[in-house]
């Protein structure tokens, strides 16, 4: 099955979201949609908070460096040296 079809096939609903919020945010397998990219939670979470805290994109390079410190289920999708599935 490929990445899109398993992402949307799991995909959290906003009224399921509230019912638990924490419950969702600390599932290890979590992964999160930003742009065209599937990242695993963790990598997301500093996206969205360089974003949200300082107003800036964070650099490719950075997203890059956590990737290699970070592997998860979502590495068995990578081709090569991407470190994000690409959608």
């Amino acid at each position: 099955m490929e990445i899109l079809q398993i992402f949307y096939k799991n995909q959290i609903k906003y009224k399921q979201f509230l019912q638990d919020p924490l419950a969702y945010l600390s599932n290890q397998d979590l992964v999160v949609k930003i742009d065209d990219s599937i990242y695993a939670w963790e990598i997301g979470l500093a996206i969205i908070t360089c974003k949200m805290a300082f107003g800036k994109k964070m650099p490719e390079g950075e997203i890059t460096k956590m990737m290699e410190r970070k592997k998860t289920w979502l590495s068995n999708y990578f081709y090569g040296d991407r470190r994000k599935y690409v959608i």
